[in-house]
């Protein structure tokens, strides 16, 4: 287990930030890395694991997202909020969890999705922990579904602030840059060698812009790779380093005196080839990657993001050119809570639920 700092890297490294970033301690840092040892053998490669998943309950990594977020609307004495996300989504649930924690009013606004095994756990905690909306992802749709919300909210004088998709506001983006931090940590305390290359989902490329400039700031040669889990439209080296390159401007106007360029998109690798139908949908390769890191090594993975991710990192390192890379795999899921007591989703959510199951059911992890 990685030493738990008692303030971020990110302000060790530049302590005037500590002064002029919000963040408060939602989830457990210094996430253990640990060798895969059984899937390395198998596959003759060097492979690790950066356990992300033990991060936050729920959330997993994307807790990481929210510390930087959420404190930076109680710095602006906000307090409430609107997200967006599928119906099952990660980063709903753990914001709905770590608001409220922070007296902070969510509204989720929320679309349909793939009924995959985890949906109806993180559906159940969105339910629980904030007013959720089901709706069309169109914005008129969106606006429409939000309007009585919005206009309660007006009438008390409280706008509330908007916190992007997946966390991946330019500030929630510093989380996975303290998560390219750690990772030099555990390199400089010997507890991992250096990596070639550090592989992470990638949606809103929020967690991917920073672990590429966290990499970068510590000066770490690790590549980051990300494994396109979204639509291809949005989900680009192009994006990621526009995002990457609006985190090093932040850090900049705070204060932090940088001696790095910037973030280009052929500084990272982004694999395309693994997302199939799109967000949501498992693949086959993605259901083989993931009981293949649970037979081998006991990691839980999902069908939407972790498993895909594993898949692309499994066939990028098992090309020859590749045989003696040493792989980072940074797994960012964490199983839904649960939630104890009586169903807290809505009666016209639980009706489209049963149409979807009826069709099929949702799908198994294995």
């Amino acid at each position: 287990m990685s030493a738990i700092p008692p303030v971020p890297f990110l302000f060790q490294r530049f302590p005037v930030l500590e002064r002029r970033v919000p963040f408060s301690r939602l989830g457990c840092p210094g996430t253990p890395t640990e060798e895969l040892k059984v899937l390395g053998r198998f596959m003759g490669r060097h492979l690790w694991v950066k356990r992300d998943d033990r991060y936050g309950s729920p959330g997993g990594g994307k807790v990481r997202k929210l510390e930087f977020a959420l404190a930076a609307l109680l710095q602006q004495e906000r307090r409430c909020l609107i997200t967006f996300g599928p119906l099952g989504s990660n980063h709903v649930a753990a914001t709905a969890v770590h608001a409220a924690g922070l007296g902070i009013e969510t509204l989720g606004v929320l679309v349909p999705q793939p009924l995959q095994f985890y949906v109806r756990g993180n559906l159940e905690t969105s339910c629980h922990f904030a007013r959720v909306i089901f709706t069309r992802w169109t914005p008129g749709a969106a606006f429409i579904a939000m309007r009585h919300w919005l206009r309660r909210r007006m009438s008390t004088g409280e706008g509330p602030a908007l916190l992007a998709p997946g966390g991946s506001s330019i500030v929630g983006i510093l989380g996975y840059v303290e998560a390219g931090l750690e990772i030099a940590q555990d390199v400089s305390a010997g507890r991992l060698p250096e990596p070639d290359y550090a592989f992470i989902p990638a949606g809103t490329c929020g967690a991917l812009a920073g672990l590429a400039v966290g990499l970068r700031i510590a000066g770490l040669k690790t590549r980051a790779v990300g494994v396109r889990v979204a639509s291809r439209l949005t989900c680009t080296a192009t994006t990621t380093a526009w995002l990457a390159n609006r985190v090093l401007g932040l850090l900049r106007s705070r204060g932090a005196q940088l001696e790095i360029g910037r973030v280009r998109g052929h500084d990272l690798t982004m694999l395309h080839s693994f997302c199939g139908r799109g967000y949501g949908h498992a693949t086959e390769a993605g259901r083989e990657a993931l009981r293949l890191a649970y037979d081998t090594e006991g990691l839980a993975l999902d069908t939407t993001y972790t498993g895909k991710a594993m898949a692309g990192m499994l066939a990028f390192m098992a090309e020859p050119e590749h045989r003696h890379a040493r792989a980072l795999f940074i797994n960012t899921w964490a199983a839904p809570a649960l939630i104890e007591g009586p169903s807290a989703i809505p009666e016209h959510i639980e009706r489209w639920l049963a149409r979807r199951e009826s069709k099929g059911g949702s799908e198994s992890p294995r």
